[in-house]
C-alpha cells in the first residue's frame, strides 16, 4: 500500500485512497482522521509550491523567503 500511495501521490483524493486500499485487499474503512491528514498534507504541499519551496530546509516569514546561510 505504501508503494502505491507514493506512486499515486499527485492525484490522491480520499476516494482514490479508498479505492486503492480495496484493490490491495485492505478493504477496511479508512478513519476520518486519516482522510483529514491527507487534506492537510495536500494543503501544505500547495503552500510550499506557492512559496517556491522545492527543498528543505527553507525558511520564510510572512510569505517572504529568507535565504539560508551555510557555514563555510
Amino acid at each position: 500500500m505504501e508503494e502505491w500511495l507514493f506512486a499515486n501521490q499527485p492525484q490522491l483524493t480520499p476516494d482514490l485512497v479508498k479505492q486503492g486500499s480495496a484493490q490491495r485487499g485492505r478493504g477496511h474503512r479508512l478513519r476520518r482522521p486519516v482522510l483529514k491528514v491527507l487534506e492537510l498534507v495536500k494543503s501544505d504541499i500547495a503552500m510550499g509550491a506557492a512559496l517556491q519551496v522545492y527543498a528543505l530546509p527553507r525558511f520564510s516569514s510572512m510569505g517572504v523567503r529568507i535565504p539560508i546561510v551555510k557555514p563555510e
